[in-house]
């Protein structure tokens, strides 16, 4: 198992960092060509997508992986129910496009709306991406995602956007991952085509694919409750900046995030009643994930103006305020995906959405209050929210494993005390770079330079500094989830002793 896990991490690493580097120049180049405007509406037209896909899936996908004996009856009900609510959700949402493109607020969305109803019908087609989930192919949904991204959406987008498409060029880029996705998992993990409706094994599935989609329905409305007071209330092209801003915070995060709930969630599901290893494991997680994200944070914050310049041209000044606030949430924002692993792996599906339903409310509250203000009232209200759901992600965990609230913070400590140490650094560097009138993205790079040597530096010297050891100690815990040669080459630079 430590060996299959340690394989998945790397695999889904691998995936992640490399679509976090490529989805990089592809903002930039997409930003020039794409006016805020038109993001905005490809905005709005995503978060209907989004609502359509969770119907059309109703946790069914979750279910199969959960379940800890899988018959050849459950996949065929999986399947069945999948095309009937793909094909159901498809033509529903293809039909009430002018309707959902005014609740959202932008009329003008209407036939993007239309436009990615097809990723519905599309997506429902395969059950592969949970079946290789349950089987641990990690490599295999690591590869795939990434072809997905690349061949699909960003090769067809940006020969599109090119062509002056606009939105269309990213509704298209959308549509063509959905085609190559679901090519790519019927080639990699080919399944039954005799679809059934058994009430049985259908039943089965749904006791636990009904809870997952409460929270997801609970959870998507609170994630995109944001999206739908800027468009509503403030308009399209105040949507294009908060979208962006808000997405220039994802990048970062996606790298532990996805790696962490693909990864860390069938393996959890293997030992959900042995509570003394689930709580071992979602401390050390949540150890490294504070380590890690809380300096990142801090100095992209720092360097939050350099960031928008460098990347996405002085055209989209406007959103760096937004993207300040927001990017002080990617804590917030990663820790409860390891919470979120860990409670469906013990398949707690509805005190989750109870959980969820609060997060959605403060959300709401907080968009719907700071909307007063602008975008930049927004991204304070969602900031504030972000922090609540971080602390009832982290009850919820804590009662599932037994642990208590001193074990929680305590090993966030040396995340806090490393995320200090680095902005002593980095803050004196900043500024003077700044005096000197350096280019932007010089700024930025010195920054992530002097940010990581001080990172370095202090995981070195950890052992002589009283609590920052406890560095070391999670760092040798999550090296050893890593093969043999890797972790020997990390251990020399890190000056660690390792097994």
């Amino acid at each position: 198992m430590t060996r299959r896990v340690s394989n998945g991490l790397l695999w889904m690493y691998l995936s992640s960092g490399l679509s976090g580097l490529l989805q990089l120049p592809l903002l930039a180049v997409l930003a020039r060509l794409v006016a805020p405007a038109e993001f905005g509406l490809v905005t709005a037209s995503l978060v209907v997508l989004t609502f359509g896909t969770l119907f059309a899936q109703a946790g069914l996908d979750t279910a199969l992986v959960q379940r800890r004996e899988l018959g050849e009856d459950h996949v065929r009900a999986a399947y069945g129910a999948s095309l009937l609510l793909a094909t159901t959700m498809a033509l529903t949402v293809f039909a009430a496009a002018p309707v959902l493109a005014r609740i959202v607020g932008l009329p003008d969305a209407s036939p993007l709306i239309r436009a990615l109803s097809v990723v519905l019908l599309i997506e429902g087609l395969t059950l592969g991406p949970a079946l290789l989930l349950r089987d641990l192919r990690f490599r295999a949904i690591a590869v795939l995602d990434l072809v997905g991204f690349v061949f699909g959406y960003g090769a067809v987008a940006v020969v599109l956007a090119l062509r002056g498409w606009g939105a269309a060029a990213l509704i298209a880029g959308r549509i063509g991952q959905a085609v190559v996705s679901t090519v790519g998992h019927w080639i990699v993990r080919p399944h039954t085509l005799r679809p059934s409706l058994a009430p049985r094994p259908l039943g089965e599935l749904l006791r636990v694919g009904g809870g997952e989609l409460l929270a997801r329905l609970l959870g998507t409305f609170g994630t995109q409750a944001d999206s739908l007071v800027v468009g509503r209330w403030l308009g399209a092209s105040a949507l294009g900046f908060y979208g962006r801003a808000y997405r220039l915070m994802e990048l970062p995060t996606t790298l532990f995030t996805q790696a962490i709930r693909k990864v860390l969630f069938p393996v959890l599901a293997t030992m959900q009643d042995d509570r003394a290893r689930l709580g071992r494991t979602y401390l050390t997680g949540l150890g490294v994930l504070t380590a890690v994200t809380l300096p990142v944070c801090l100095v992209l914050a720092l360097v939050a103006e350099e960031v928008v310049l460098t990347l996405l041209g002085p055209d989209w000044r406007g959103l760096v305020p937004v993207f300040r606030i927001l990017v002080l949430a990617m804590l917030f924002r990663a820790s409860p995906s390891l919470s979120d692993s860990l409670i469906l792996a013990c398949g707690a599906v509805y005190r989750q959405a109870a959980r969820i339903a609060f997060f959605a409310l403060l959300v709401t509250t907080g968009a719907l209050v700071g909307q007063r203000w602008g975008v930049t009232g927004v991204a304070v209200g969602v900031l504030v929210a972000m922090g609540g759901n971080y602390l009832a992600m982290a009850l919820l965990s804590l009662r599932l494993t037994g642990l208590g609230w001193a074990a929680f913070w305590r090993v966030q400590r040396s995340g806090v005390q490393l995320a200090a140490a680095v902005l002593a650094t980095a803050y004196p560097t900043v500024v003077g770079m700044r005096a000197a009138a350096a280019p932007p993205i010089v700024v930025v790079l010195l920054a992530a330079f002097v940010a990581g040597g001080t990172e370095l530096a202090v995981v070195r010297l950890a052992p002589r500094i009283g609590a920052l050891g406890e560095l070391v100690v999670l760092t040798r815990r999550l090296l050893e989830l890593v093969p043999q040669a890797a972790r020997i080459r990390v251990a020399r630079v890190l000056a660690i002793r390792v097994s």
